[in-house]
């Protein structure tokens, strides 16, 4: 049942509602095109779920035009955090991460990986679960162009904890295009991996009890994998639980799209 439609104060037709994300009494919702900092520098908002007023507006101390500040956001207790993939921080669209107290709006910390580049996209993905923050940069060439990687962080002191590969990672793989996160596990999308043909997709579970050595511990492919699906192009854990996202998948018709469920209950996936 809806029980609310949330808008900001300042309603601007700036694409309100592009990344969501909840947690307790409190939403985030990003706003990439609005222009507090310039042309589609970028805000987010923070809403209480209860009452559905505005607790506050974020704005990075440092934004400027065309940053789509907003384009991911994610909170978790009094942490909330927000991606801007086109920050040049590290080089053109190297890409960033604002943290913010969540209950002030007060901007509290900024990520930024140790090694960025430009064209990075570094905060294209990103997650939150209780001390730890996880980022993705699908852009990152360390194992050719394009093959992404993704990055832990302590949300409580913004430092970058460990820096996570695939075993197997190959140019055009888009590892990181999407990242989920639980308390011990990290799931990771690379929806250009050719395992099933090409652009068939994949994910990767990665152990994280201790984030400073993420062990790679599976490789998720689709049963019915076929190239052009590309499966991994969203993911998302909870407990045991994941799901991923394969967009173009073709069961209902072209492109029309699915989404996989998997229970780590019931065993690991296959390597």
């Amino acid at each position: 049942q809806q029980i609310d439609k949330i808008f900001p104060d300042e309603m601007n037709g700036h694409w309100f509602g592009w990344s969501v994300a909840i947690s307790g009494n409190t939403i985030i919702v990003g706003c990439p095109g609005d222009d507090d900092n310039g042309a589609e520098a970028g805000a987010a908002y923070l809403f209480d779920i209860s009452t559905g007023a505005q607790i506050a507006k974020l704005l990075p101390i440092d934004g400027e035009a065309g940053e789509k500040f907003g384009d991911t956001v994610g909170i978790s207790g009094n942490i909330a955090i927000v991606g801007t993939q086109y920050d040049n921080e590290n080089g053109i669209d190297s890409g960033s991460v604002y943290m913010f107290n969540a209950t002030t709006g007060q901007q509290i910390g900024k990520i930024i990986a140790s090694d960025g580049a430009a064209n990075d996209r570094f905060g294209y993905s990103i997650d939150i679960v209780d001390n730890l923050i996880i980022v993705g940069a699908f852009n990152n060439v360390d194992n050719g162009i394009r093959s992404g990687s993704a990055y832990i962080f302590d949300s409580t002191t913004g430092q970058q904890i460990a820096k996570i590969l695939p075993d197997d990672g190959t140019a055009g793989d888009y590892f990181g295009i999407s990242v989920g996160l639980s308390e011990t596990r990290a799931v990771i999308g690379a929806f250009g991996d050719d395992d099933n043909g090409s652009y068939s997709g994949s994910a990767y579970i990665f152990d994280v009890s201790n984030p400073y050595t993420p062990l790679q511990t599976a490789k998720i492919l689709a049963s019915d994998g076929a190239p052009g699906d590309s499966f991994g192009q969203a993911v998302d854990i909870s407990d045991n639980s994941i799901i991923i996202g394969a967009y173009y998948d073709d069961d209902k018709g072209d492109d029309s799209g699915s989404a996989y469920l998997y229970d780590l209950n019931c065993g690991p996936p296959e390597l």
